[in-house]
This record gives C-alpha cells, structure tokens and sequence, in this order.
C-alpha cells in the first residue's frame, strides 16, 4: 500500500501540472480564437479542434484527480455519527465508480483505436488523440480508486472493532 500511494502522490502532481498546462493551453487557444474572429476579421480553423483537445483532457484528467481527493459530488442523507451506514455506503459508491470507470476504460479504448483511422481537417492529426484522454482518465482513477478502497474498507471495519 505504501508503494501505491507514492505512485499516486507522484501520479497527482504530474497530473496537475499536466492539467494545468492544458488549462493555460485552452484559454489561450479560445483566446486566440475570438481575438482572430473578432478583431482580425480573420478565421483560425484549428483553434476549435484544439481548443477541443485541451477541454477534453482537462475534463478526464480533472476528474481522476476528484476520484483521488473523493471529491465528486456527494448528497449527506444520514448524520455524521452514524458511522457505520456512511462508511457502508462509501464503499457502495467506490463500487459504482468503479463499474463507472471500467466502462470508461473499456469504451474509450475501443473508441481510441476507432480514431486512429481518422483524421481531422483543420490540423492533420488522428481523432484518437481526442478520445485517449477516456482510457487515460479511467486508468488514472482506477489507481486512484484503488488507493481510496483500501482506505473505506479500513474505515467500515473500523467502525465494527469500536462496538
């Protein structure tokens, strides 16, 4: 366990940067587009396709990193001290992330390898590198799915030693 979390620790911060960088990529990119659109008079055709990569990986990327600080949404239907119950059901929602995720996998790969027979028009490159950002994403939270299991099982058996 100790192996995977540095993994993940390691994974997190490359993933932030990473994210980061696309973060600054897609506001400049759309950036560039309105100031071209608007005050240029001019089309720049590549930048919706680009602008386009970078949101989708930001949205795959962003959200492993959410399934890692178990920050998705979540609605509190019973208090805080009923301790038993919450934890049963942290780990009935790290069962759904986890059919989530693997369908994410799944899908994105089947898709990615699709995309590899097309190209796009404006910039000349395969559309899998639009959708690889699916099974990468997937892939990302399951590691840190993985990390989060172990700690909510730790915690439900827990509340059965305090009785």
């Amino acid at each position: 366990m100790p192996l995977l979390r540095r993994l993940n620790a390691l994974l997190d911060r490359f993933l932030m940067a990473a994210m980061a960088a696309a973060f600054l990529g897609l506001i400049g990119t759309v950036f560039m587009q309105v100031l071209a659109r608007n005050v240029l008079k001019m089309g720049m055709i590549w930048t919706l396709d680009v602008a386009q990569l970078f949101f989708g990986w930001c949205i795959f990327v962003g959200a492993a990193l959410a399934v890692r600080r178990s920050a998705h949404y979540f609605v509190e239907l019973f208090p805080d001290d009923w301790v038993r119950l919450n934890a049963g059901l942290k780990l009935l929602s790290d069962f759904v992330i986890g059919v989530i995720v693997t369908i994410l996998l799944i899908g994105g790969w089947d898709f990615t390898v699709l995309g590899l027979a097309r190209h796009t028009e404006a910039i000349g490159v395969t559309e899998a590198y639009w959708v690889a950002c699916v099974p990468f994403g997937a892939a990302a939270m399951a590691l840190f799915l993985a990390e989060n299991v172990v700690d909510d099982l730790r915690r439900f058996a827990d509340t059965f030693r305090q009785d």
